[in-house]
């Protein structure tokens, strides 16, 4: 596919280094109403030896879709993983059929572990997914996924609104961009520490937000 071949000539030899690139399949490539960006991958490198490179092979499978996985042991259930089967359940839309990329791809243990090195190339890479998508909605958890999206789009119109998360002073931004076309942007919380599934309240809130505006 020709933007896996555009991101391998974007990132070089950093294409090699731990990490992934889509949590979802090859299959849902292409335009559609939503679109999840997290931050980058988490974990040890030292010890997830899979590269950005092996993870274009995993994503080839139609089937495939990071959320589903056993991210834990024990029959254990990941906070991230439940917040976004539920939330999907609840917008009536199949995660499944969500792509669901990062910023950076590169992963680390921390987050102050990240190297900016490639920055330039990953903000080629997200417009070019997005320009691929043409999402209707983007969904990001964490701040820097958010501030990242703003930042792509720095001269087009926008307004955004700002609610109270539940959580201690986190709160939810959603945006709305009058690009070419309208586009909206939800920034939550991260979701592998904010629980949205037990928030009928706020998925109806961002349910009501990604409703076509009329």
């Amino acid at each position: 596919m020709e933007l896996l071949y555009e991101i391998e000539t974007l990132l070089g030899q950093d294409i090699h280094k731990s990490g992934e690139s889509f949590y979802s399949s090859i299959n849902t490539l292409k335009k559609g109403k939503y679109l999840i960006v997290g931050l980058n991958p988490g974990g040890d490198p030292k010890k997830i030896l899979s590269s950005i490179k092996d993870s274009f092979q995993k994503i080839q499978n139609p089937e495939y879709n990071a959320y589903y996985e056993n991210w834990l042991a024990n029959g254990k259930k990941h906070r991230l993983q439940e917040n976004l089967k539920t939330l999907f359940a609840y917008l009536e839309y199949p995660l499944r059929d969500v792509c669901a990329t990062n910023i950076i791809y590169e992963r680390t243990r921390r987050e102050s572990d990240l190297t900016i090195s490639k920055m330039e190339a990953y903000k080629q890479i997200l417009s070019k997914t997005i320009n691929l998508i043409e999402p209707e909605v983007i969904i990001t958890f964490g701040r820097k996924p958010y501030n990242f999206l703003l930042e792509l789009f720095p001269s087009y119109p926008h307004k955004t609104i700002s609610i109270e998360s539940g959580h201690s002073n986190w709160t939810i931004e959603l945006t709305l961009f009058a690009l070419p076309q309208q586009m909206k942007v939800i920034g939550l919380p991260h979701l592998s520490v904010y629980t949205l599934y037990n928030r009928p309240e706020k998925m109806q809130l961002l349910k009501d937000f990604c409703k076509p505006c009329t």
